[in-house]
């Protein structure tokens, strides 16, 4: 792996070895940005769809819990178990799933995200759980991937009669960044790492539906690899490093159409995915360079901008990769029919990018 990491080797000596105590700082106010982020209810609540599905809470609430569960700090125990009992109030939907929020019907998403929170806090044996697991288990396909959503409570959440030609083949095929976050569940890695090793690009990296910044799927798919431990995956593990290796500019960022400097969320995933191989030099400089510009970026409050951009890709596009007119929520003019398909919504409280970077970040302190 020899490239521009260790070209420039008087600037990369310098940062090779992340200041101990600025790490702890950055990850104390982030959690702290975090837990004062709540709802008086305890909700973590972010993004906010046109019409009425409203802002997100179930999903985001999961997706905030299970990666603050791996902090060590006290205050957080206390949220986790109040986060948990919430989402168990949630019990309206008849399979027992999550979803985005009170409003939709639920996906494997959500749920799966909801489970690991569930296994963090030693309630993975619940009733609750294991009614979730059984639906999530629905969402299993024909080529070994997870579908976000079943038709049939997509067709009943929209009111879509079964008769009615319209086509969900895009929401309900397997996704490769769904697969790569429930594959995090034990109980369900081994069912889907077929589906990740033949869905890997030749470039290395895996492509998300819902997100267009494939850092987030292409981590999760080699740490679901690394995780089940077979050595013949490796060369898959490596061959993702090095793409993150070439998405990482000289300054320790990764670029994206909307943020030509440097985004937040899609360079923390990046971050997340190269920590998978600590031992290569280049990948060592790689490293000390997305944490310290990370660390640059941190507001004053503990959060980082909001850049993790979710996509709505028609019910029917199976490639929304190939799709070239997306509109950003922010920008679609008053008057204009806001529709969730086609648009792109971001993080507007900056909840979800946060707990992003916290993770790459507390893994970077626990190896210095």
């Amino acid at each position: 792996m020899k490239s521009q990491w260790l070209e420039d080797s008087t600037r990369q000596k310098k940062m090779l070895s992340p200041d101990l105590n600025q790490l702890s700082d950055s990850l104390n106010a982030a959690v702290t940005f975090l837990l004062e982020s709540k709802s008086p209810e305890g909700w973590w609540q972010d993004y906010n769809f046109p019409q009425a599905a409203s802002i997100g809470d179930e999903w985001v609430t999961s997706y905030v819990g299970t990666i603050l569960a791996t902090v060590p700090d006290t205050r957080i125990s206390e949220a986790l178990i109040k986060a948990w009992e919430l989402l168990k109030t949630r019990n309206h939907r008849p399979t027992g799933e999550w979803g985005y929020n009170y409003i939709l019907c639920g996906d494997a998403d959500s749920t799966g995200w909801a489970l690991q929170l569930a296994a963090a806090i030693g309630a993975t044996d619940s009733e609750r759980a294991q009614r979730a697991k059984a639906a999530l288990s629905m969402h299993l396909q024909s080529d070994g991937g997870i579908s976000t959503f079943i038709e049939e409570s997509i067709r009943a959440y929209i009111k879509v009669p079964d008769l009615v030609n319209i086509s969900f083949a895009g929401w309900c095929s397997s996704h490769a960044c769904v697969s790569a976050a429930v594959a995090a569940l034990p109980e369900f890695r081994p069912r889907l790492l077929d589906y990740l090793r033949t869905t890997q690009t030749s470039h290395g990296n895996w492509d998300g539906y819902w997100w267009s910044d494939h850092e987030y799927t292409t981590a999760l798919a080699a740490e679901a690899l690394a995780a089940e431990g077979q050595a013949t995956d490796q060369p898959r593990i490596d061959q993702a490093v090095v793409w993150g290796l070439k998405r990482l500019s000289r300054q320790g960022f990764v670029v994206t159409s909307k943020h030509p400097d440097g985004s937040t969320f899609a360079t923390a995933w990046c971050l997340r995915l190269l920590l998978l191989n600590t031992t290569d030099a280049e990948v060592k400089a790689a490293i000390a360079a997305a944490t310290h510009w990370l660390l640059e970026q941190q507001k004053p409050n503990g959060s980082w901008m909001p850049s993790a951009y979710l996509r709505i890709p028609y019910p029917f596009d199976r490639n929304p990769n190939q799709f070239p007119h997306w509109r950003y929520y922010e920008e679609i003019e008053e008057g204009d029919n806001k529709r969730f398909e086609g648009s792109i919504i971001f993080d507007h409280n900056s909840i979800f990018t946060t707990a992003t970077v916290v993770n790459p970040l507390l893994k970077v302190k626990q190896g210095v």
